[in-house]
């Protein structure tokens, strides 16, 4: 990657040993997962990415920074079945790793990657301790959210008068009209081109008769002349004759091909009678075609407007951290040299129009909020200011909804997580007693390192387990609290727990809730100075009359 950079084999590498390890329906998160997944589709790996169900999506942070569109197909607050994953993990190991840089940069070769795997062995350590404490925060943070935003769902919905199926049309609804906005549809096109074909068809025939008069009148007929004086040029009375035959001969011809495409289109629309010139429907494909450039430049201008538009509407939510407001602005910027460049091409076009529309500058629409505010729509084939999912209320309802959507998938996953945690933690304790055992009767030289290893092993499942149980006694807990059978494995009992690592979890459970004590005394002492702080500067500035 640093001789060659970012080149399109190193992640499609990286998906064929994903594909070849997991196999089964995946999700694949990357920071272009949208146009790596038209990539993957056309490589070799495409019918095997298909037919395992395989999906691209867009990790939430960098998610943020692209086109609207974009985030509604690839986003993952926007599929189902992902829950509060954001696919951020690769971003959380380059930033951890960034500590290590001042450390390696003057060391040897040797050293530098020494002391690199050392680093990501300390994080795979720190991370599976952590395991169990993850699956505890992940849940909590679900049944938190499910707490707060089931309420102001329900109100929201009842204040406007909506429905769960409101919002899934509504949903529906609006990524079909940004998948086809800006676009022409395929009726369009073939009614356009019957439009044109008819105007040059009627072309061809105007001028071939006007041919063919001409050429009649110059034929030879059987009359005396008057008498004429001076030098006759044949040769040139014999070219000019010989060109009006060649050109009468081309417009036949292009009047039968022409003729044998205005019927294949009728067929395709189903015309049954020839458009005429003062039929609606040939006045009103033609009028577009005169205005079509127009069109074409409006609709991309209101493409651009409505992205933003929408973007701003996420910039101000409450619950957009201050980094990714902070991320999508930048992006807001280059984004908006696009709509500099589609206003001018509006402008143009709209100059050329009988009679000309206004034009339009960056300071209007650079100040454009709402919607209703936007007044060029009104303009284009497909405004959206009535639709019920525009308006800023709607919009934030159906954010909640997938959020809420999200978080009830979330509880159903580590429901499933936790329990295949604890089924891995049982049945490796037992793999341990057994190793320990035939190493132990067998006297064998490496049964010491096996001892440490299966002891510094133990405590990490120990610490995982206290989650665990935390979790279980979680009174919205809904899975199942006892360790499962895996598969392929003879079956055990389910509550067959390891006398050695049930005791090791009761001596970690208590180290545990020593230092979740140190840590409420400490936020205790943190917020008791934060007040003294807050109460010293009200002092200070009534001190100054203020």
């Amino acid at each position: 990657m640093i001789r060659s950079g970012e080149l399109a084999r190193n992640p499609l590498a990286i998906t064929s040993k994903v594909l070849d390890v997991l196999g089964g329906r995946t999700m694949i998160g990357y920071d272009v997962g949208c146009s790596f997944d038209g990539t993957i589709v056309r490589s070799s790996l495409g019918k095997r990415f298909l037919e395992l169900l395989c999906r691209m999506c867009v990790n939430a942070f960098h998610g943020y920074s692209h086109e609207y569109l974009c985030q509604v197909k690839y986003h993952p607050n926007y599929i189902k079945g992902l829950g509060l994953e954001d696919f951020e993990t690769m971003e959380r190991i380059f930033s951890h790793s960034n500590q290590l840089a001042p450390v390696i940069r003057y060391a040897t070769a040797y050293r530098r990657r020494v002391l690199i795997d050392i680093l990501f062995q300390q994080w795979d350590a720190e991370k599976y301790v952590n395991l169990g404490k993850m699956l505890y925060d992940n849940y909590r943070q679900a049944l938190a959210i499910i707490k707060e935003q089931t309420i102001a769902l329900e109100g929201a919905m009842q204040s406007m008068g909506l429905t769960e199926d409101d919002l899934e049309r509504f949903a529906l609804e609006e990524r079909t009209y940004l998948e086809t906005l800006g676009k022409e549809t395929s009726q369009d096109l073939h009614e356009i081109a019957y439009v044109e074909k008819l105007q040059e068809l009627r072309a061809v025939t105007t001028q071939l008769a006007r041919t063919n008069r001409q050429f009649l009148a110059d034929a030879p007929q059987l009359t005396f002349l008057p008498p004429h004086s001076g030098p006759t040029d044949y040769e040139t009375e014999t070219s000019r004759t010989r060109k009006l035959e060649t050109n009468r001969r081309y417009l036949e011809e292009r009047k039968k091909t022409l003729s044998l495409e205005v019927i294949e289109l009728e067929v395709n629309l189903g015309v049954a009678t020839r458009w005429q010139p003062s039929d609606a429907n040939y006045v009103r494909v033609a009028r577009y075609i005169a205005t079509r450039a127009y069109q074409k430049a409006l609709s991309n201008l209101q493409r651009l407007v409505v992205q933003r538009l929408f973007e701003l509407h996420k910039m101000n939510l409450a619950q957009t951290g201050y980094r990714m407001r902070r991320n999508i602005a930048k992006n807001m910027q280059t984004r908006s040299r696009a709509i500099r460049n589609a206003i001018n091409a509006y402008n143009t076009a709209a100059a050329a129009l009988d009679p000309p529309r206004p034009k339009l500058d960056w300071t209007t629409i650079s100040h454009y909020h709402f919607l209703e505010e936007v007044e060029i729509l009104s303009d284009t084939r497909a405004d959206i200011r009535e639709k019920p999912w525009v308006q800023p209320a709607v919009r934030e309802t159906l954010r909640i909804a997938r959020r809420l959507a999200r978080a009830h998938e979330e509880l159903e996953r580590v429901q499933v997580e936790a329990r295949r945690v604890h089924t891995h933690i049982r049945d490796e304790d037992q793999l341990f007693a057994q190793v320990e055992k035939t190493l132990s009767s067998s006297r064998n030289p490496i049964y010491g390192a096996v001892r440490d290893y299966t002891t510094r092993r133990r405590a990490a499942n120990a610490r995982i387990l206290v989650s665990l149980k935390k979790l279980y006694k979680l009174p919205e807990f809904a899975g199942e609290r006892t360790p499962g059978v895996r598969a392929g494995t003879a079956s055990v009992p389910n509550d067959n727990v390891p006398p050695n690592l049930d005791d090791l979890a009761r001596t970690e459970s208590l180290a545990v809730e020593e230092e979740e004590g140190d840590d409420r005394v400490g936020d205790d002492d943190e917020d008791e100075d934060v007040q003294d702080q807050i109460s010293a500067l009200a002092d200070f500035v009534g001190s100054l009359g203020v």
